[in-house]
């Protein structure tokens, strides 16, 4: 049985229960993510954001729900955010 979660447990409330490691991934996929994403963006889209349409608006807000989930999230492989942020662009 799992032990109950203690209030106000700062440790875990900050760090985590995860090996210290996993902050080095955190940090690479965030940049990995980011960095694609950018590209990405700077390649295919050049107009102004008070230009955008309605629906490339809610696309940009699909596209930062879908490359946040991998930043902190191991579970979730890089290769399918790419593939979601090349599709989504």
């Amino acid at each position: 049985m799992d032990d109950p979660v203690q209030a106000f447990d700062f440790a875990r409330m900050f760090w985590g229960e995860e090996s210290n490691l996993i902050y080095l991934e955190i940090a690479f996929r965030t940049i990995f993510i980011y960095l694609y994403a950018f590209l990405a963006i700077r390649f295919i889209a050049k107009r102004a954001v008070g230009q955008l349409s309605l629906l490339e608006f809610f696309l940009v807000i699909a596209l930062g729900s879908a490359v946040g989930d991998p930043m902190f999230y191991p579970e979730v492989p890089l290769l399918n955010t790419v593939l979601v942020i090349t599709i989504v662009i």
